[in-house]
């Protein structure tokens, strides 16, 4: 298995790029050894030169010697799992050296992929499952969300469940071909580093978390936005056998005006009609469809769970500075049946009401799926279909007068003929 995830073929290095590297290692060692990896991970071969200027020496006289220089070299620069070729000199044979840690463990020496190819710049946030990173790639400069696991995983069993994330995240972004529609936290990369997981993902701007918590007062237009952006996602993600069962604003992120869904630790894929293959951990009890607890939970269609914790979510947004949403008690039990208070309001329309109210009902089969939604309120369309729909009433109302007006004629006329055959 290469160490890194690179298409980037060098058939072999020339002279001016031994400088290169060596005005890289004497200003930024830390930036030399990303290069390094990044260029020559997947490389067969490569000039002596380029070593010595990697490892610092001044010259190279035999065969072996390039091979110990070249085993230097990856150990320097943090390449585990790489296989290293050099050339060789002229009537020798070139050598192969392989560094094989055992997965996900550090050789002596070795500085991981994390440390090794990105810049922390802040610490994002954490909970259960890990904490998020924001961090600057070396090579290429661009911004990236990290996502380190919390703790090392213990064995086989438990690497898997501990990247369920990873499948999921993964499969949709290749499943994805429209970018427009594409409402979820794109994936780029993942690696197991020192039995912890590593996550990289698109960085957003901000959470509606974040934002709730600096006292925004959303209004409808505001509420069916964010509604939109995530029944788009949740269409893609349920169309591809994905429940997300972890819907809430911590979870939703957004970036240039664009809210998307992330965080996938309790994703689950389902094999028809939303049941699930594997037992579902419960996510916050704040945004938690009351079926989740029931004992026979597999059997359930958990996608109407999802469309539940979207509602749930609306609802806080119309609601908040009044109302919080409680972890339990009788409140809780309320806001689960259909007698929760909501009615219309300076910022909450009859519309959205209608909305909330069908998402969260309390038969979980009644809450319509995301694209029923998306086609039947007009709060929910894109500004095109608005655009669309206004010009539609529009031609609707200038026919309604037109007929209107034909109508009108049609009655004088009648009244002329009648006046003329009474003179008659």
């Amino acid at each position: 298995m290469d160490c890194f995830d690179s298409s980037m073929e060098v058939a072999e290095a020339d002279v001016s790029m031994t400088s290169t590297y060596s005005d890289v290692i004497q200003t930024s060692p830390k930036s030399a050894r990303g290069l390094f990896a990044r260029t020559f991970c997947r490389t067969d071969s490569y000039d002596e030169n380029v070593i010595m200027a990697l490892n610092g020496v001044s010259s190279i006289t035999s065969s072996s010697n390039i091979n110990n220089k070249s085993s230097s070299a990856g150990k320097a620069f943090g390449t585990p799992d790489c296989i290293i070729k050099t050339r060789g000199t002229p009537g020798s044979v070139g050598g192969e050296v392989r560094t094989t840690p055992t997965l996900g463990q550090h050789s002596e020496g070795n500085i991981g992929r994390f440390q090794n190819d990105f810049e922390v710049i802040r610490t994002l946030g954490g909970g259960i499952f890990g904490t998020v990173y924001a961090a600057r790639g070396i090579v290429d400069s661009a911004e990236y969300a990290v996502k380190k696991s919390k703790r090392r995983f213990h064995g086989d069993n438990d690497r898997e469940k501990m990247m369920m994330e990873i499948h999921a995240i993964s499969r949709l972004s290749a499943q994805s071909e429209d970018d427009e529609v594409f409402s979820i936290v794109r994936y780029f990369s993942a690696w197991i580093e020192d039995d912890y997981i590593f996550l990289q993902m698109e960085l957003c701007e901000t959470s509606l978390e974040e934002i709730i918590a600096q006292g925004q007062v959303f209004s409808a237009t505001d509420v069916f936005l964010v509604l939109r952006h995530v029944l788009l996602a949740l269409k893609f993600l349920h169309s591809h056998d994905f429940v997300h069962l972890d819907i809430k604003p911590a979870n939703i992120m957004r970036k240039h005006g664009h809210y998307k869904l992330g965080d996938f630790g309790l994703a689950r894929r389902f094999i028809s009609q939303g049941h699930v293959m594997s037992g579902v951990e419960e996510g916050d009890s704040r945004y938690l469809a009351s079926e989740l607890l029931e004992w026979n939970v597999k059997d359930k269609d958990l996608t109407k769970a999802d469309l539940f914790s979207l509602g749930i979510t609306a609802y806080e947004l119309v609601m908040r500075p009044t109302d919080s949403l409680p972890q339990n008690g009788e409140f809780w039990h309320l806001l689960r049946s259909n007698n929760f208070p909501l009615a219309p309001s300076p910022v909450c329309s009859q519309e959205l009401v209608d909305v909330i109210k069908s998402l969260m009902h309390a038969d979980p089969s009644q809450r319509p799926p995301p694209a029923t939604l998306l086609s039947t309120f007009i709060g929910l369309a894109s500004d095109k279909e608005k655009e669309i729909y206004l010009l539609t009433l529009t031609n609707e109302a200038l026919k309604s007068k037109l007929h209107e007006a034909e109508a009108a004629v049609a009655s004088r006329g009648s009244g002329r003929l009648k006046r003329h055959h009474s003179i008659i």
